[in-house]
C-alpha cells in the first residue's frame, strides 16, 4: 500500500498530524465502516460486467472512475460513530474518499463520497484537518440488471467472477437509468475492473473485446513483403482482455498512404483518426479547382471541366496505370469505394476519374457540365483516391495507392474564363516530399 491509513476508536484519536475522517452513520444497522483511498482518476467511464454467469462485458456508464491505492476501516462505537485518522506517507493528497457504512451481514446501506470542488483533498503533514462525514442511505443491488436499475443511489460490487461480495474490491455507486444513468467507481490500483485479465485491452472495461477495425501500420502484408516502408491502411485483428494478438495487419493487396497517417495513428488503432488523416491537406494530396463564372445568367462551369494529373518520375521507370481508379469516403478498410465523387447534394454532378493510356497519369472529367450541374453551395469536397499502378516487370501484380484530394468551385465572377475549365495538380507532402515511402509501395 502507497498510502498510510489509519483507523481509530473515537476516543483513541489524539491531535496527530493528518485528515480526520469523523463518521456519522446515521443508522444504528451500521456495525463497520469502510473507507477506500484512490491515488488518482485515470477513467471517465466503466463497463461494469452484466452479473451473469459466464462472465461477460457489460455496458459502458459515464462517470469517474478512481483508483484505490488503500483502504481501511473500523468497527463502529457505542456511540454510533467511528473517527479514522487518515495520515499522508507516499501519498499525500487523494481526489476523493469513498466511505461506506455496512450493516452485520457485510453489505453497504450508508456510504458518501467524499471530494474537494478546489482540487484534491490534502493530507497534512504538520496539522490535523478535522473533517465531519454524515453517510446517508444507499441500495446494495445485484450486478444483473443494476445498470438500468430504478432506485438511486444503488451500489454494485464485484471482483473476478464473484458478484455482490462482500470480499469485492470494486464499487459503483450508480444513479439514474438508461440513456440518464451515470456513476462513480474504485477500482483497485492495477486492476481498474477487476476482471483479473492480463495484458488488458481497456482496464475500465470488464474483459473488454473490441471488434477490428481501420488502423495503419507500417508493416507490409504477410503475402506482400516488397512495398518496403510505405504506411499502410491495415484492420486491427480487435483486442480481448487476456489475449495477447492485439494489433494492425495491413491489408493484402496493401494500400499504401502518406507517412503521415502512420506517424498520426499507427499506434492508436483508431479509425476515426486513419478517416481525419486521409482527409488533412496537410498531407501529399490532389487538389482539383473547378472554375466557374457567375453572372447575369446565374453561375455556369467555364466549359467542359477536365485536367490530367501526372505522376512521372514518381515511381520509377516502365510502371503505368492499372487496376483500381475510385474514390473512397472516407478511406476505410472494408468501405465501399464509389466511381466518382459526388460534387453536389442531389448527386447529379460528379467528379471521375480513369488511367491515361500507357503512363502513370491520371485523367480526371466532371460528368453531368451543364448550367444547372453548378450548385456554388457545395465549394468542397475532401475525400480520398484510390490509384492502382504496376510495372511493366511485372504486370501482375498491382499497388494500390491513397492520397486524399481536395476539390473546389472557383468562380471568377463575371471575368474571362482561364484556358483550364479545371486544373488538377499533385501537391508533395511539405515534410517528406517526393521521398516519402508512399510512392515506395509501386517497387521504386
Amino acid at each position: 500500500m502507497r498510502g498510510v491509513a489509519l483507523a481509530c476508536l473515537l476516543a483513541a484519536c489524539g491531535n496527530d498530524a493528518g485528515l480526520l475522517l469523523d463518521v456519522h452513520p446515521g443508522d444504528s444497522s451500521v456495525v463497520r465502516v469502510e473507507v477506500l483511498l484512490p491515488g488518482d482518476q485515470p477513467g471517465t467511464y466503466m463497463g461494469m460486467p452484466t452479473g451473469v454467469m459466464p462472465a461477460a462485458q457489460g455496458p459502458k456508464i459515464s462517470g469517474p472512475v478512481y483508483s484505490v491505492v488503500d483502504r481501511t476501516g473500523g468497527t463502529v462505537d457505542g456511540g454510533g460513530a467511528l473517527r479514522v485518522l487518515l495520515t499522508p506517507g507516499e501519498i499525500t493528497e487523494v481526489p476523493a474518499i469513498l466511505v461506506l457504512g455496512e450493516d452485520a451481514n457485510g453489505t453497504p446501506i450508508r456510504y458518501a463520497v467524499v471530494t474537494d470542488p478546489n482540487g484534491s483533498i490534502q493530507l497534512p503533514h504538520t496539522k490535523s484537518t478535522h473533517l465531519v462525514v454524515d453517510l446517508d442511505p444507499i441500495t446494495t443491488v445485484p450486478l444483473s440488471g443494476a445498470a438500468d436499475a430504478p432506485m438511486s443511489p444503488r451500489l454494485v460490487r464485484w471482483d473476478g467472477t464473484t458478484f455482490n461480495d462482500a470480499s469485492a474490491k470494486c464499487f459503483g455507486i450508480l444513479t439514474g437509468s438508461g440513456t440518464a444513468r451515470s456513476g462513480i467507481f474504485f477500482g483497485p490500483d492495477g486492476d481498474l475492473d477487476c476482471d483479473h485479465a492480463q495484458p488488458e485491452c481497456d482496464d475500465t472495461w470488464y474483459l473488454r473485446v473490441r471488434g477490428a477495425s481501420a488502423c495503419a501500420t507500417p508493416m507490409p502484408p504477410l503475402d506482400d513483403a516488397d512495398t518496403l516502408d510505405a504506411c499502410r491502411i491495415g484492420n486491427s485483428v480487435g483486442c480481448r482482455d487476456g489475449a495477447t494478438s492485439m494489433g494492425c495487419v495491413a491489408q493484402a493487396p496493401a494500400i499504401c498512404v502518406p507517412a503521415e497517417v502512420c506517424d498520426q495513428c499507427g499506434d492508436m488503432l483508431d479509425p476515426s483518426c486513419v478517416q481525419q488523416q486521409m482527409t488533412d491537406l496537410k498531407l501529399g494530396h490532389i487538389d482539383c479547382a473547378i472554375y466557374v463564372k457567375t453572372d447575369t445568367g446565374g453561375t455556369t462551369f467555364c466549359g467542359a471541366p477536365a485536367s490530367t494529373v501526372t505522376m512521372a518520375g514518381l515511381f520509377g521507370s516502365g510502371y503505368t496505370c492499372s487496376g483500381m481508379t475510385a474514390f473512397s469516403n472516407p478511406m476505410m478498410p472494408g468501405s465501399t469505394v464509389s466511381a466518382d465523387l459526388p460534387l453536389d447534394a442531389a448527386p447529379t454532378t460528379r467528379l471521375t476519374f480513369a488511367c491515361h493510356g500507357g503512363t502513370t497519369d491520371f485523367d480526371f472529367a466532371v460528368t453531368d457540365p451543364t448550367a444547372s450541374a453548378v450548385d456554388p453551395a457545395e465549394p468542397e469536397t475532401q475525400s480520398s483516391v484510390v490509384i492502382g499502378v504496376h510495372s511493366s516487370t511485372n504486370a501482375t501484380v498491382t499497388r494500390l495507392l491513397a492520397l486524399p484530394i481536395h476539390v473546389q468551385y472557383v468562380d471568377v465572377g463575371a471575368q474571362t474564363c482561364p484556358a483550364d475549365s479545371m486544373q488538377c495538380d499533385l501537391f508533395p507532402d511539405v515534410n517528406t516530399g517526393l521521398d516519402d515511402p508512399l510512392w515506395h509501395c509501386a517497387g521504386g
